[in-house]
């Protein structure tokens, strides 16, 4: 019904980088679109992302069409 608080540890490059922010799910037309957003717990850093999940038929099941982006600042933007 509403965003769900909660915490990301996310592991890139041998860091471990620990958000705290929300996460959304709505349904659009078929698809469903996850957003999320957060700030480091350690940091000055933020990011957020979208992401849309579009089921489509498949023979013997459902594929899951993935399309997203990802905005971010801080020791996450610093990494290659």
């Amino acid at each position: 019904a509403g965003p769900v608080p909660g915490r990301l540890p996310l592991r890139i490059g041998g860091s471990t980088i620990t958000y705290r922010g929300t996460l959304r799910l709505a349904e659009r037309s078929g698809s469903y679109e996850i957003t999320g957003e957060g700030a480091e717990v350690r940091g000055s850093g933020e990011a957020a992302f979208t992401l849309t999940l579009t089921p489509e038929p498949a023979a013997g099941g459902t594929r899951l069409r993935c399309q997203g982006t990802v905005r971010s600042g801080g020791r996450l933007a610093d990494i290659d």
